[in-house]
């Protein structure tokens, strides 16, 4: 076979392998990419795309500012201890378990920007997981800064007389007297947090108009 023959064999096998090779990279290049989560939605999860003065982590292109993560920290903090100084400095002081809150939400961001990723962020399942998990917290942060737990007491009186009730009880399960009264301030406390609660949904749901029509709920 003469090379004017062989020719047009070797220039179809060359371009055939530039373009396998091309190929090739294009698709490892799309492999490899990782789609960049909108900035309105990275932001709304506390992160950042651009490094800031101060930061706690960085987890693949983004990072968790300091102050961002303080806020939240202080939020969570002021929560659990319920109006409780002495619980509110415990927590604030304790740098072990500030750290160890640092990690659940490292944890928690890594798995958030890999349901991005995956593209689950836009998914019917997501946006009623979504609505279902704002309107509860809306509601859990709005009645926290409506609700004054700290004007909540409970009287020594309150405490003596429910446990006269259930004395027995207590010793039966040789629960000690000052554990049960402390078991009992905190249920009484937490009874009047729920009344407190209910009494401000009446009042709000009294100066609305609401229309329920039970017969479409089947």
């Amino acid at each position: 076979m003469k090379m004017k023959e062989i020719f047009p064999y070797l220039s179809v096998a060359l371009v055939s392998l530039i373009l396998g090779v091309i190929i090739t990279l294009l698709a490892n290049s799309l492999i490899s990419a990782k789609p960049k989560i909108p900035s309105s939605l990275i932001e709304s999860f506390g992160l950042s795309q651009t490094k800031p003065s101060s930061y706690v982590a960085k987890i693949g292109d983004y990072y968790l500012p300091t102050d961002e993560f303080n806020k939240e920290y202080l939020f969570v903090v002021e929560t659990l201890s319920a109006g409780d100084a002495s619980k509110k400095s415990l927590y604030l002081n304790d740098l072990a378990t500030k750290k160890n809150y640092l990690e659940n939400v490292i944890n928690e961001l890594v798995l958030v920007i890999d349901a991005y990723n995956q593209g689950f962020l836009s998914s019917a399942e997501w946006n009623t997981i979504s609505r279902i998990s704002l309107r509860k917290s809306v509601v859990d942060g709005f009645l926290y800064k409506k609700i004054d737990i700290n004007k909540i007491q409970v009287s020594e009186k309150e405490v003596e007389e429910l446990y006269n009730k259930n004395r027995e009880y207590f010793r039966q399960n040789n629960i000690p007297a000052e554990k049960a009264e402390e078991l009992l301030r905190v249920q009484i406390r937490n009874q009047k947090i729920q009344q407190e609660v209910a009494k401000y949904i009446q009042n709000t749901r009294d100066k609305l108009s609401i229309e329920k029509i039970e017969e479409n709920v089947k």
